[in-house]
């Protein structure tokens, strides 16, 4: 018979390669306990956290979550990991960061919001996260529609950071909400592997040689939280004042990929509706501005040089 302390090692050991099947290998350069005390602080309801070394995706990795442990409240779990191997941006674009070069975070859980309304949630989100990071550079930061915060000074749009929200659930499943982040903290992705060129933080602030990542990761997860929160509490309403201030590429002609069907438009974007679509003006063939317009794109293909 084995011993009692021998058996709750075993215990324990077993819990953690179960640990690590599901999330990855733990503890990374943030720590789980900084980062769950750290986001609760803020008096939001969280319930669990994870850091990980290395994990193929935080987003994947937060689904698994859910998948294994329901949620029985409406607290919401963070996944923020130093490097991934497999992560996804919007549209099926790889995210792929090695240890230290970005922020790698995923959040989410219920939401008490029509689903309906949930694809306007992106916006919400990426002006948060925005906010988060202008604190931190003093270069002007735009929401690249729908969820990428990209610098426009000193030459072409180039990305700093991006989200990918998601609903997850099923028939017989309550929906939830995920929301992963990435950020390009000291490095970027090579410009062949993007469809817009890349920067990253210190590469545009004076201020963060000693950028503390779990401060960082705390700051973007408390800040989309509050978002949502505030999203929630309008009843799905945005704040289109304020998305309008930082939107990217306001009075420019923007290339718009409208999916297989539809191909490829070019808009004069004037701004956004209420419910967060493009809105503007289509171009003709000789530039001219033709028929009012609000659309959802599957992304911003291109921008006019022009101001």
């Amino acid at each position: 018979m084995a011993h009692p302390v021998e058996e709750k090692r075993r215990r324990i050991e077993s819990r953690g390669r179960i640990r690590e099947f599901i999330f990855g290998i733990q503890d990374g350069l943030i720590s789980t306990v900084g980062l769950l005390a750290g986001m609760q602080a803020c008096g939001q309801p969280w319930t669990h956290a994870t850091a990980l070394a290395t994990t193929d995706s935080t987003q994947a990795a937060l689904r698994r979550w859910f998948a294994t442990a329901p949620p029985r409240d409406l607290g919401w779990r963070a996944v923020a990991a130093a490097k991934q191997t497999a992560g996804r941006g919007r549209n099926g674009a790889a995210w792929l960061a090695e240890a230290g070069e970005a922020l790698l975070l995923s959040v989410g859980g219920p939401l008490l919001l029509a689903p309906e309304r949930w694809s306007r949630l992106s916006l919400a989100a990426g002006l948060a996260v925005r906010d988060v990071l202008q604190r931190r550079t003093e270069c002007e930061l735009w929401c690249k529609w729908p969820n990428d915060i990209v610098v426009l000074q000193g030459g072409p749009p180039r990305k700093l950071a991006g989200l990918l929200c998601e609903r997850v659930g099923g028939p017989c499943a309550d929906p939830l909400w995920l929301c992963g982040v990435g950020v390009n903290v000291s490095a970027a992705p090579p410009d062949a592997a993007l469809n817009l060129p890349a920067c990253h933080l210190r590469e545009i602030s004076s201020t963060t040689a000693n950028l503390d990542v779990l401060e960082l990761a705390i700051e973007c997860a408390t800040a989309i939280r509050a978002a949502v929160d505030e999203f929630v509490h309008r009843g799905g309403a945005l704040d289109i004042v304020r998305l309008e201030q930082h939107l990217a590429f306001c009075g420019r002609a923007v290339q718009l990929d409208l999916g297989v069907r539809d191909g490829l438009r070019w808009l004069r974007l004037d701004g956004l509706d209420p419910s967060g679509e493009l809105r503007g003006r289509w171009l003709d063939h000789s530039g001219e501005p033709g028929e009012f317009a609000s659309v959802s794109p599957l992304c911003i293909a291109a921008v006019s040089p022009d101001a």
